[in-house]
């Protein structure tokens, strides 16, 4: 039905469709710094005169590998920023110039985060190894390290990257719901099992890790795992670590210096817990079970916890060793003092075991 105050199209005439920009939401991947890199620029509203001139700052404007991303002034537009900063990465190519292209995220539209995306892809799929290294450390830090980037990030590099070995072996951070579909395909893939293994390791034991250790087990159990080191440290790394209970501290959980370290308001009761670790000090893993033969004592999700001891607190035994943040049963872990515990990844134990 025609709208009221629309016009008629003349019969047997079809109207004619309004052209819209296209919106580049997969970008093409030219060079950086290639005229046909500079024309894709122009899309984004940024004007190469001015970037050049951002960048001329060594006197003569060919030393430009001498820049020092510090002293650059970009034009401050998002869009302006980030193609500054990759435009000077090839000749200076380090965290620090990188560093400043994150800084944009969250001023950047869909468009422009696409557009950076497509630069990293740029990069890791290039011959030039001296571009990689800081790349995939900024990467790691600054995208794969904030669930919210990372869920943005690395699913677009797997599908845009021609070689995703380096992508996989450096997804430790990567939270394990984004990574699983990656890291499932890799499986299926015996090229892929080397930086398979070693992404499942390194989501362990990175500091940001992000593992299902259950799931993680399964896909180990289907990939062959040749390095020698990679399999030790796999197979400690789903096996429990044994340490000692020296003491378990009760604290007036409404103080605001205990309350700043939850996660949210809604966590649930938690104290403190001071272990040593029997044999090896292996990474921990959030929300690993301490458990007393099978009893489950509670649940860790907090380590080297810098507890404020001017909060009100009751002592049992010695807040010595690696002091914890623990959600669980107080009694439990009071009677548990001076004994030795497993810590078992979650989701491993096995009571039939």
């Amino acid at each position: 039905m025609r709208r009221p105050g629309s016009p008629r199209s003349p019969r047997g005439v079809q109207r004619q469709r309004v052209r819209r920009p296209r919106k580049w939401r997969h970008w093409p991947r030219p060079a950086i710094g290639s005229e046909w890199w500079w024309d894709l620029v122009r899309r984004l509203g940024v004007d190469r005169r001015e970037v050049e001139a951002a960048l001329d700052i060594t006197g003569d404007g060919t030393d430009r590998a001498s820049v020092d991303p510090h002293d650059v002034r970009p034009p401050d537009s998002p869009a302006a920023r980030a193609v500054t900063y990759l435009a000077l990465y090839p000749d200076v190519p380090t965290y620090a110039t990188l560093m400043y292209v994150v800084h944009t995220w969250s001023r950047a539209g869909r468009s422009l985060k696409e557009w950076i995306v497509a630069q990293y892809a740029t990069i890791l799929d290039g011959d030039d190894a001296r571009l990689h290294e800081a790349a995939l450390y900024s990467l790691w830090v600054d995208y794969f390290e904030v669930p919210a980037r990372a869920a943005f990030v690395f699913p677009r590099l797997v599908k845009a990257c021609a070689r995703i070995e380096e992508l996989l072996a450096n997804s430790g951070p990567v939270p394990w719901a984004v990574k699983r579909a990656a890291y499932r395909q890799a499986a299926a893939d015996p090229s892929l099992h080397a930086p398979l293994a070693l992404g499942i390791a390194r989501s362990f034991h990175d500091f940001f890790g992000s593992i299902d250790a259950p799931d993680a087990r399964d896909l180990i159990q289907q990939i062959d795992v040749a390095d020698p080191r990679v399999r030790a440290t796999l197979e400690e790394a789903l096996a429990p670590t044994r340490w000692e209970v020296i003491g378990v501290a009760a604290v007036d959980e409404s103080d605001e210096r205990w309350r700043r370290w939850l996660h949210s308001p809604e966590d649930e009761p938690s104290f403190v817990i001071a272990m040593r670790a029997r044999g090896r000090d292996l990474p921990w893993i959030y929300r690993s079970e301490v458990r007393r033969g099978s009893t489950l004592v509670g649940r860790l999700v907090h380590r080297s916890l810098p507890f404020d001891r001017a909060i009100r607190h009751a002592c049992t035994g010695e807040l010595d060793g690696i002091l914890f943040r623990i959600e669980g049963d107080r009694d439990l872990a009071r009677q548990a003092v001076g004994h030795e515990v497993e810590v078992w990844p979650p989701g491993l134990f096995d009571p039939t075991g």
